[in-house]
């Protein structure tokens, strides 16, 4: 009975149903100002994050691997210019030894046997350090000890290529066809494997005014003797062609 502790009608199950539906029913999405993502949205979102994420760790990991290549030829890539006053030092105490000052390269092969070094601890004339002797080439040269350093005389395939007088840097390029292409100016080498890599020629008026800049690699150089290193006529066949596209009425090819 209505008034009555314990004595109410029952409620219905579908009243009770109704309740629950008005009280826990969202708004009808035209009056949400933030309406809510689908489900379809909710997973399509992520999917393309994760796909994007993917794509910038890829890239990311081949630029790491270019940088890396990079770096790692950079630091095994040397030029002749570049290490003129590279220190020598000792391995083990870290001692300052010499100083690099020239390089001895053999004419035939390209192999770097040595370099004319500055003794700051040994009082040798004519020092040098044998490419043999190289523990380690970072920003300095690593050697064992001071005992490393020997005199040009008493070595004797340092004396058997001093004795050609075939130097590369100042010396004259000449093709094939008897061209001069210029004077050596500087060179690279591999300091892994401390071979001949490639020399660089130019012109040069009066010393001052310089001009015509080339490269040639070693597998281009055919002789190195004293007067001058002949190298291939490489150049000069590229000028052949053209001349004939031109006979022929063809376009012609422009040089760069």
């Amino acid at each position: 009975m209505v008034g009555v502790t314990g004595l109410e009608p029952a409620t219905s199950s579908s009243r009770t149903t109704r309740a629950s539906q008005l009280r826990y029913t969202p708004w009808s999405r035209r009056w949400d100002l933030n309406p809510r993502p689908t489900r379809y949205e909710c997973v399509a979102l992520p999917t393309e994050l994760l796909r994007l994420y993917c794509q910038i760790r890829n890239y990311m990991k081949l630029l790491c691997q270019a940088t890396q290549k990079y770096l790692f030829l950079y630091t095994m890539i040397r030029a002749f210019s570049q290490i003129l006053g590279t220190p020598v030092v000792g391995h083990e105490d870290g001692a300052l030894l010499a100083m690099i000052r020239d390089i001895i390269i053999h004419p035939d092969t390209g192999k770097i046997e040595g370099f004319w070094i500055k003794s700051l601890s040994l009082p040798v004339n004519n020092a040098i350090l044998l490419s043999d002797s190289i523990l380690e080439w970072k920003k300095n040269i690593y050697i064992k000890d001071v005992r490393e350093i020997a005199d040009a005389d008493d070595v004797i395939k340092i004396s058997e290529i001093l004795s050609r007088q075939t130097d590369f840097i100042g010396n004259l390029v000449v093709n094939e066809s008897g061209k001069n292409v210029g004077q050596v100016y500087d060179l690279d080498f591999d300091t892994n494997k401390l071979y001949l890599m490639n020399i660089y020629t130019h012109k040069s008026i009066l010393g001052i005014y310089k001009y015509d800049p080339r490269a040639f690699s070693f597998d281009s150089i055919i002789q190195v003797l004293p007067e001058y290193i002949l190298v291939k006529d490489i150049e000069d066949k590229k000028i052949k062609v053209k001349e004939e596209l031109l006979a022929d009425d063809k376009q012609p090819i422009l040089d760069v």
